[in-house]
């Protein structure tokens, strides 16, 4: 057995340095703001990891990791937000009639946002076990299960705001269920509100992994099969709203959180659980000097959602979308499958020159299926209406020369 043992720390603060106000044009006013200090960050990251020969002639190995990280500090989470160089945002109801925006109450600016004393690095667990095994002298398997669970994330919150819990059903726009969803309505000034940046134990994330894979080493020919199976369920504040596989957990330049009801049925499947992938890969060596290989890749859809409006007259505050079910409740879009190609081939002009010609084909079986909606609004035109579709089948030449 072998074992790696080891431990990580990190310091990271996060600041404005000293900096000159600019007019429209970019040019200095003759103001300037002093250095800005947000939150300092100092984190501890052990991990360990063993490699055990289970047999005496290598071919059995089981394999084992635990670790834990902390992220790098995301200046999107603060920058243009946090600050004395950060000027106010204002919002308010535009009269046609007038052409004057009416009613106006601060929404963001440096008197009402400010970061949380206690805000620390987010935190995310990771273990691993795998197992591998040599079953003939070309080919071997290997198995491996992947647990992650990540606690402490930032998000927003209004620390002065007053709330009631005001029920709610959903019986509006398309696919109604008719239950009834607890909203919170702010009975306090909007004006009034301050918000400050921390961490949230409603923003998590759990995640399990399956993966089998059979690899044939290269002779001749080369190939991989393997099955994925993975369940991603917890609440993030990147792009909580959004029918797409793409994720993120950092804030970036995201006002989540300041409204209390964006936690509203947050938690369930993440955007990027996809359930089982298949993937198959293969190279094999041709007459003549040809290469060709293929890659196939096949995929569960993401998971539709279904969201609404929520006016202020409810609400109590504009600017109010809930997601009326959780994620995995209303299945997947379309299931993707693509299959990519490549003919190479490799021409010598001796004293280690060399010219190599690819022709590729990429999405060969012409897959269409759409990886996202325009809207998940019930109450749009354009509801669960596909958009974001897989590129279409191309060929590209290219070439590359070494020498």
């Amino acid at each position: 057995m072998t074992l790696n043992v080891g431990v990580r720390g990190d310091y990271s603060k996060a600041f404005a340095p000293p900096q000159n106000e600019l007019d429209d044009n970019a040019k200095p006013t003759g103001k300037s703001f002093p250095r800005a200090d947000f939150f300092t960050w100092n984190s501890v990251s052990p991990r360990v990891g063993a490699n055990w020969k289970v047999t005496g002639d290598g071919k059995t190995i089981v394999k084992a990791h635990w670790g834990r990280y902390h992220p790098q500090i995301t200046t999107g989470e603060f920058a243009n937000m946090i600050g004395p160089n950060v000027k106010p945002y204002y919002q308010g109801n535009y009269n046609f009639a007038t052409g004057q925006v009416e009613d106006l109450f601060l929404t963001s600016s440096s008197e009402n946002l400010s970061v949380a004393s206690d805000y620390h690095p987010p935190r995310t667990d990771q273990f691993v076990v795998g197992f591998e095994r040599q079953l003939t002298a070309k080919m071997g398997l290997q198995v491996n299960y992947v647990r992650k669970w990540g606690r402490d994330f930032g998000a927003w919150r209004d620390f002065v705001g007053a709330y009631v819990q005001t029920p709610i059903v959903d019986d509006a726009g398309k696919d109604p269920t008719g239950r009834t969803i607890n909203i919170f309505r702010l009975t306090s000034d909007p004006g009034a509100r301050k918000f400050e940046l921390a961490n949230s134990n409603q923003v998590f994330t759990d995640i399990h992994a399956v993966t089998a894979s059979v690899t044939k080493r290269m002779t001749r020919w080369y190939a991989n099969a393997g099955i994925t199976y993975l369940r991603a369920t917890g609440a993030v504040g990147g792009s909580p709203r959004s029918t797409s596989i793409q994720q993120r957990s950092a804030l970036e330049f995201s006002q989540f959180g300041r409204n209390p009801n964006d936690f509203v049925n947050v938690a369930g499947r993440l955007n990027g659980d996809v359930g089982l992938e298949y993937k198959v890969q293969g190279v094999v060596r041709l007459p003549l000097g040809v290469q060709a290989s293929a890659s196939l890749d096949a995929r569960a859809g993401a998971h539709r959602l279904r969201t609404r409006n929520i006016p202020s007259s409810i609400a109590g505050q504009s600017s109010t979308t809930i997601i009326l079910q959780p994620r995995g409740e209303l299945g997947r879009l379309s299931s993707v499958t693509i299959l990519d190609a490549r003919l190479q081939k490799d021409v010598s002009f001796g004293r280690g020159a060399r010219l190599t010609v690819f022709l590729d084909a990429l999405n060969l079986n012409n897959e269409n299926a759409p990886q996202a909606v325009v809207q998940a609004n019930v109450t749009s035109s354009q509801y669960q209406f596909p958009t974001s579709f897989v590129a279409p089948r191309r060929l590209m030449l290219s070439g590359k020369f070494s020498f």
